[in-house]
């Protein structure tokens, strides 16, 4: 066998293997994720009951994202699917606009097999300073918040998702440092008046 022969031969193995090493990965997620919903239809996530649709930006960090409502952060399959489409508005917390705590989270990092073009969305979270600018648009009205805070806590810290009615905030949220899910790197911002 010729010294060429032995170069594709060895180039078409270690493709196979890499192969069978990103199949085995994916059946492994599946099996500690559960099943996960890919080819799900998001759109009716991305609107409340008036049909309003919004848009996170955060010039700053140079982001603008579609930001899918009522995501169950409790259920990782649910959430994993729903951040293919954007960031994630966690059920149970405040619609943008209304009073109470508006929470947001998304992807620092993720698998670069994984569907979605919102794996490494807040990757630059950390790089926002107080008095920051955070807009939530719709096609409706355009929500200004500056940032108040950022932090990191551990995973069970949810103190950061409780509700005080008497103002508007937003609070982004993403696994930290990108790559692990070790803390959760959290961004308080207040509704400009």
């Amino acid at each position: 066998m010729s010294k060429r022969n032995k170069i594709i031969l060895s180039v078409f193995i270690v493709a196979i293997i890499l192969g069978s090493i990103v199949l085995v990965i994916r059946r492994i997620n599946q099996k500690l994720l559960g099943p996960i919903a890919i080819n799900k239809t998001v759109a009716e996530n991305h609107r409340d009951i008036t049909g309003r649709q919004y848009t996170l930006n955060i010039k700053p960090i140079n982001i603008e994202a579609p930001i899918v409502l009522n995501v169950d952060g409790s259920d990782k399959g649910e959430y994993i699917s729903r951040l293919e489409s954007g960031v994630a508005h966690m059920k149970g917390s405040a619609l943008p606009g209304s009073p109470g705590n508006t929470v947001i989270f998304g992807h620092s990092s993720y698998f670069s097999w994984a569907n979605g073009n919102y794996k490494k969305v807040f990757s630059q979270l950390d790089k926002l300073k107080r008095g920051d600018e955070v807009e939530i648009k719709s096609a409706q009205e355009d929500l200004s918040f500056n940032v108040l805070d950022t932090k990191v806590v551990k995973p069970n810290d949810t103190y950061v998702v409780n509700q005080d009615l008497s103002k508007h905030l937003l609070t982004l949220v993403t696994c930290w440092p990108a790559g692990t899910v070790e803390n959760r790197l959290v961004v308080t911002a207040e509704e400009a008046e």
